[in-house]
């Protein structure tokens, strides 16, 4: 698949060209501004719950909102819904989120901006172990060509748009029987509905590739994109990592897999699933599109040497081995400090960073437990590439030299092709940085250079831009399997400690260095049926410790189970107040009293000898 491209232009931001979609006032698709969703994470039918959390999440400047409906009832209930907001004045465009029920689908459609369905489950056949006969295959997908273009129809009336969103965990069985559940499968699962679509004449249709793993996302959107271009077909693209959790890790763990999609100028709608109210997704929703609409005008880097890897399936660059850096070593982390006080509390952190770039006034101590990088005594050298050009012979031991992009003339490749004992700390000032630093990876591959490399970018901003903005930058680099470390900057912050802590989230949830605890909580729904952010809370209060596993935390069994494929162990709502509990995907204990479940959990974790008593407990 390397031969197709998903992109056309490796050297400057363009988005890609799509047909517009109209859902109510607002266009999705690249003639208008990327638009920002949340969904409420009310029973639909409590209508004046879901009416404040549509209107808050507007207030919060939220262009379009979802709510699921389960049945015919939600149907009813979403309806009322939009007479009031319409009561209100709030022109805010409604979707619909149908699973399992294509007559649900059909009955929202005439009075609803937009309808998302899912090709997984969109007719809803049950599952079979078995191989598909070519004529079982065919006779399932004549059954939803049957049924979809009643809903096209239904959609062509009423101008009503569709999304088709495609989940990572959620695939047919027929698609899993032939595909397996991978993005592939994902991206095909989508494209028999597109054909369709096409056959009809229906352009209004926007797609989504979902999954928790940042990876599997990144890769079946590529993916996708590519099989649409040999096709010909343009349409508009939704962007979202589903369950991506709370806090800090949530906001990290979205923009890298939005960012790195963005980057290339894919996606005309984006979602931040936090499990948080509605509301607090579109704060960082705006700050990632606002990062990349600033790239728009930015120059055009002079690049020739065309794609240097796969872009849809992981792989690392071949780098040597500079003592812990590069080769088979997981990506370092580098963190500046102004004070001896600063690497001590550095020190004192778990994970504490590889190595420290020294910028302190004071000279630094020579027992630091951490080693210092910098142009004191007892720091590891670090040059200017001016000074490595001028220094005569090559290096003994390791050296750090700070390059960007304009810095690789000829007399630099070829000294770079024999000096088996530099890292290079890659910078980058150019508006669209990420372009640039690829550039300078793919120029380094294309000329066998194998010295490893550690990505660097400063910024300016507060805490809670620097988190997104950072992660948007440098997680397709990770993602893409081209940087050997990490070491961002916050010239506004004080704390060492939170860049620290924010380097180490963006390489977890890039999955190329795993730290810490990594949880999938889903941001809940109309089917959640017990409190979702408290729970999640509590599970992570209980396990933070267990370094090294995924834990998800799962408002209902619709989408639960499959969307946490990666978890190692599933927290999943099956009713009111009940809980099931999986390890992987089996399930351990069901319908248990969600009072009882995080003790059983943890029980389970036990018995599984993956608990570890917490050190002084």
């Amino acid at each position: 698949m390397a031969e197709i491209h998903y992109i056309n232009n490796l050297s400057k931001y363009t988005r890609r060209q799509t047909v517009d979609v109209k859902c109510g006032k607002i266009a999705i698709g690249s003639s208008a501004p990327i638009s920002c969703q949340s969904m409420t994470n009310r029973d639909t039918n409590d209508i004046n719950g879901c009416v404040e959390q549509i209107i808050a999440v507007a207030d919060a400047g939220g262009d379009i909102v979802r709510l699921t409906t389960q049945g015919l009832r939600e149907a009813e209930s979403l309806k009322k819904i939009k007479e009031i907001l319409t009561q209100k004045g709030v022109d805010t465009p409604i979707v619909a989120d149908v699973h399992f029920k294509s007559d649900v689908a059909k009955a929202l459609a005439p009075f609803i901006e937009k309808v998302r369905i899912n090709p997984g489950n969109f007719v809803g056949f049950k599952r079979k172990d078995k191989e598909y006969s070519p004529d079982e295959y065919q006779h399932e997908l004549n059954v939803i060509e049957e049924h979809f273009v009643e809903l096209i129809n239904i959609c062509k009336k009423h101008n009503t748009c569709l999304r088709v969103g495609s989940n990572h965990g959620s695939l047919s069985p027929r698609m899993v029987n032939k595909y397996g559940d991978t993005p592939l499968g994902m991206v095909e699962s989508a494209l028999e509905f597109l054909r369709i679509a096409v056959k009809n004449n229906f352009t209004q249709i926007v797609v989504s590739m979902k999954s928790s793993n940042t990876r599997v996302m990144v890769y079946a959107y590529r993916l996708l994109v590519a099989k649409m271009n040999e096709e010909g077909m343009s349409f508009p693209i939704h962007l979202g990592v589903t369950e991506a959790g709370y806090g800090d890790e949530g906001r990290i763990k979205s923009a890298i897999g939005i960012g790195a999609l963005l980057s290339d100028g894919i996606g005309d709608t984006i979602r931040v699933s936090l499990t948080e109210e509605p509301e607090n997704e579109i704060p960082v929703a705006k700050v990632i599109v606002d990062n990349f609409s600033s790239k728009e005008h930015s120059s055009e880097i002079i690049y020739n040497n065309g794609f240097q890897k796969n872009p849809y399936e992981y792989s690392k660059r071949n780098t040597i081995a500079v003592e812990n850096i590069g080769g088979s070593n997981a990506p370092i982390v580098i963190v500046s400090a102004n004070s001896n006080a600063e690497v001590d509390k550095l020190s004192e952190l778990d994970p504490k960073p590889d190595y420290i770039m020294w910028n302190g006034t004071e000279e630094p101590k020579a027992d630091s437990r951490i080693p210092l990088v910098g142009v004191n005594k007892n720091c590891i050298q670090i040059l200017s590439a001016e000074q490595y050009i001028n220094t005569l012979g090559l290096f003994n031991k390791l050296v750090f030299v700070e390059m960007e992009y304009s810095h690789l003339s000829k007399p630099i490749i070829e000294k770079l092709q024999s000096d088996a004992n530099v890292v290079i700390i890659l910078k980058s000032t150019h508006c669209n940085s990420f372009v640039e630093q690829r550039a300078f990876f793919f120029t380094l591959m294309a000329n066998n250079i194998t010295n490893p490399v550690v990505v660097n970018k400063q910024y300016s901003c507060a805490h809670s831009e620097f988190i997104v903005k950072s992660a948007s930058d440098t997680g397709a680099l990770f993602i893409d399997g081209l940087g050997d470390g990490i070491f961002i900057e916050n010239k506004s912050s004080n704390s060492s400690v939170d860049v620290c802590q924010t380097a180490f989230t963006i390489l977890q949830a890039s999955r190329v260095r795993t730290t810490k605890t990594e949880y999938i909580s889903c941001p809940g729904c109309g089917r959640t049926l017990f409190n979702l952010q408290e729970t999640a809370e509590k599970v992570k209060a209980m396990t933070s410790h267990l370094k090294g596993l995924k834990i998800a935390v799962m408002g209902c069994i619709v989408n639960g189970p499959g969307e946490m494929a990666d978890a190692d162990y599933g927290y999943v709502g099956a009713g009111p107040n009940r809980v099931t509990l999986y390890k992987g995907q089996q399930v351990v204990t069901k319908n248990i009293p969600q009072n009882e479940a995080i003790e059983q959990l943890i029980n389970i974790i036990k018995d599984n000898g993956d608990w570890e008593d917490v050190l002084g407990v």
